[in-house]
């Protein structure tokens, strides 16, 4: 043993520490997923292009000034260009708000009509990080386009969760149960989604074929999506698989994660005061604690309970409220919450979460639920628990806390960039007001000044891939919940005497295809593709999953049952947890689980796809293995790794075997980290086009 002290100091000068961590900043800027990133990896769909001379149909164009048939008038072309210009403008184009504009609705508190609303950051994905990939590093496929079979089932898919939103998930299961003011059940979204799902075409793309294959099975299931084999051949959807994540495990056990309802109180949490709240939370029985849904967070406490938004009443089902919200309408603050709190239960409940949620909360309640009940980190971490170095600010929960939050910031920038400067994808709303505009034209043979033969076309193909029975459930749907009656609330938001125009009342064949959004004012004041909630989940799961055990040294998931936490689900009306069957659980598929919900949440309130939330997903994986590689660079430790499986099922294994050496090993070296990353593209990063691409073939320089 030593006697004296030899270090004082750390055993290096000032100007060593500062050439080392010279040398590991440039470490982690070289790092492998910088050295093969395309700048302009990105893929986008052709409907800007070919739809610039029939008012940009199939773009975003919500906030711009539109005409009576919803086609925008306003100045897209500016928009867009002040959008990716390189510093930044004044955005004084032509907006509704600055020409004179009568809304169509008031405000039925004031009688006022409403203000406009601005775009949502818009130039976020011009800025720069100083951890884990660029924005501009890392790309996504392109987005289904306007015309195509795979956009007619996704519109197919939020039409199917409008109308069973008010159908609690304790129920989806069960034939007999029906919404109380239109009688749907969710057998019958099951059988329309079916007849669809049987008629689509063979796709194209492999990329797309597993985005069909991921809705009705795990990854690296029986479905084979390289094959080409048409998609409904081999599963179909069933009431226990409708609305389901794409990672491995969140098809398994009741529709909402646990984390989304269960607590972590701990017999610890008596010593903080005598409250009773706190008091009722005390238990040495963390499957008592689980049933409560108390949360402890320090010396507070979070209630899994929610307020949520009232039943039975959706919004933008007049042409007139669905055009102004298209202009901009400002309505966000009128809507209406039911009273007290309770456990999630429906989708509109869902809906109501990520209307108000702090965006990452979820995965920071699940994070502390899972430090709570002492679950085991990885086993490659160089401090645990009974070690003489016991993990705190390194390896312990401060280090996954801050991972969890940092990871979502990143995630956002990533997806601003994606949205607004690349792909500029319409929303739901959008489309479904040009399916009922095509629906009139093809249908009622109603004329419309601005709508183009191409965008016509396109349009009745996708209604073609709509059995006419599904489009009268839909307009029977929209004519029920705007129908005055005992199970119906009224909107806060009332619109003017005569704003529907003929074609949109006219009785005979419904053309009342619009959306039924949860919302008053629909989606976001941004493009739908990527999604922000969606990207943030990818991300901030990914952190838990690399932080926590979720497998074992051969990558096999382990079950729920070693969280020792009893499996519930909300009951019908949300006011208790009940236990409930919890076969094939995983730990892993409850976290991949929870990442969906909170996604396919933002597609049941009607403002989000599908391939929204597949594609951001896996994206926000990407930008969270890119912050874990460059962290790696910086523990001064031989030897520290960590294992977990992607939303594909890819077993992950990231390694630092000795100083300044990090590696990715995927599936066992049968995948490379480069193939891995550049998965959502149809060529290899060197065959891609540039997206500014001039007609020489040159690329022109990337947007800064």
């Amino acid at each position: 043993m030593s006697t004296k002290i030899t270090y004082v100091v750390p055993e290096v000068s000032a100007d060593a520490r500062r050439a080392s961590h010279k040398k590991v900043r440039d470490r982690a800027k070289k790092s492998q997923h910088s050295n093969f990133a395309n700048p302009l990896e990105t893929t986008v769909n052709k409907d800007e292009a070919i739809y610039q001379d029939e008012c940009f149909a199939g773009s975003f164009t919500k906030g711009l000034l539109h005409d009576q048939d919803g086609f925008v008038v306003g100045d897209y072309p500016e928009f867009v260009n002040q959008i990716n210009q390189r510093k930044a403008g004044t955005f004084e184009i032509a907006r509704p708000d600055k020409v004179k504009l009568d809304y169509n609705t008031r405000i039925k508190s004031t009688g006022m009509a409403p203000g406009w609303r601005g775009w949502e950051s818009p130039r976020t994905g011009h800025y720069h990080d100083l951890e884990g990939t660029d924005a501009n590093g890392i790309g996504m496929a392109s987005a289904p386009a306007l015309g195509d079979a795979e956009l007619s089932f996704e519109m197919a898919e939020v039409y199917g969760m409008a109308m069973v939103r008010d159908i609690p998930f304790c129920k989806f299961e069960d034939e007999t149960y029906r919404d109380a003011n239109t009688g749907l059940g969710v057998s019958d979204i099951v059988d329309q989604l079916n007849i669809i799902w049987g008629e689509l075409p063979v796709a194209p793309s492999v990329f797309t074929r597993r985005r069909y294959a991921a809705r009705v099975g795990d990854p690296r299931s029986a479905y084979d999506v390289e094959s080409g084999d048409p998609v409904g051949t081999q599963q179909v959807f069933s009431p226990g698989n409708l609305f389901r994540g794409s990672g491995p495990g969140a098809k398994a056990g009741p529709w909402l994660s646990q984390f989304m309802l269960v607590g972590n109180g701990t017999a610890d949490m008596c010593q903080l005061g005598k409250a009773d709240v706190l008091k009722e939370i005390c238990s040495v029985n963390h499957t008592e604690a689980s049933q409560r849904g108390y949360i402890s967070y320090g010396s507070q406490v979070i209630d899994q309970r929610c307020n949520v938004f009232v039943p039975r009443l959706d919004y933008m089902l007049s042409w007139g409220a669905w055009l102004d919200v298209q202009n901009g309408a400002d309505v966000r603050g009128e809507y209406q919450m039911a009273s007290g709190r309770r456990f999630l239960a429906t989708p509109r409940d869902m809906a109501t979460y990520v209307r108000f949620d702090a965006l990452y909360q979820a995965y920071l309640n699940a994070c502390l639920i899972l430090l709570a009940i002492k679950t085991d980190t990885q086993k490659g971490f160089p401090e645990r628990g009974g070690q003489s170095r016991d993990a705190f600010a390194s390896f312990g929960g401060p280090h996954i806390l801050s991972l969890v939050t940092e990871v979502a910031t990143r995630c956002l920038k990533s997806a601003r960039r994606q949205k607004f400067n690349f792909h500029r994808r319409p929303r739901p709303e959008r489309v479904a007001g040009l399916l009922s505009v095509a629906h009139a034209a093809v249908n009622g043979k109603q004329s419309f000044k601005n709508l183009g033969t191409k965008a016509c076309a396109a349009l009745t193909l996708m209604l073609d891939l709509l059995p006419e029975k599904f489009c009268n459930l839909i307009a029977r749907h929209n004519d029920l919940r705007t129908s005055k009656g005992s199970n119906f609330h009224m909107s806060k938001v009332e619109a003017v005497a005569n704003a529907d125009p003929d074609w949109f009342t006219k009785k005979g064949t419904p053309h009342n295809l619009l959306l039924a959004m949860a919302f008053p004012e629909g989606s976001p004041m941004h493009p739908a593709y990527a999604a922000g909630h969606a990207t943030v989940a990818g991300g901030c799961v990914t952190m838990l999953k690399a932080f926590f055990e979720t497998v074992d040294k051969d990558f096999k998931p382990h079950p729920w049952s070693k969280t020792n936490l009893q499996v519930v689900q909300a009951n019908e009306d949300g006011s208790e947890l009940l236990p409930t069957h919890g076969d094939g659980m995983t730990l892993e598929g409850e976290l991949n689980k929870l990442a969906a919900n909170v996604s396919i949440a933002r597609n049941m309130a009607g403002v989000h796809y599908y391939s929204d939330y597949y594609d951001s997903l896996r994206m926000g994986e990407r930008i969270a293995v890119s912050i874990l590689v460059e962290q790696f660079e910086t523990y001064d430790t031989d030897k520290v790794s960590i294992r977990f499986r992607s939303f594909d099922a890819d077993n992950m294994l990231i390694s630092r075997t000795s100083r300044g050496t990090v590696s990715v090993k995927i599936n066992d070296g049968a995948t490379s980290y480069r193939d891995w990353w550049y998965r959502h593209m149809e060529e290899s990063p060197e065959d891609v086009k540039f997206a500014n691409a001039s007609d020489t073939g040159k690329p022109e320089p990337a947007v800064v």
